[in-house]
């Protein structure tokens, strides 16, 4: 990550291993200057891990994600 330095990473909640909520954590920690976005393909996107986050990470529906919600993620979230 450190090597890389992007702008905007997405993680899906449901990973194998470490989940996405606690990528998304430590993301958050050490690179607080990057847009971390968490998507799930839940229609209830009712995750209480995810609530320690706070408003710092957007979670988003799968179903929901595209150009235009990334976009509006960037204005509200981005650098």
């Amino acid at each position: 990550m450190d090597r890389l330095a992007p702008h905007l990473v997405l993680l899906d909640v449901r990973m194998p291993g470490l989940d996405g909520i606690e990528v998304a954590r430590r993301l958050h920690s050490t690179h607080p200057e990057t847009l971390v976005v968490l998507i799930s393909i839940e229609d209830s996107i009712d995750i209480p891990s995810a609530a320690q986050l706070g408003d710092t990470v957007p979670l988003v529906r799968k179903q929901d994600l595209g150009p235009r919600l990334l976009k509006r993620l960037w204005h509200e979230h981005g650098p």
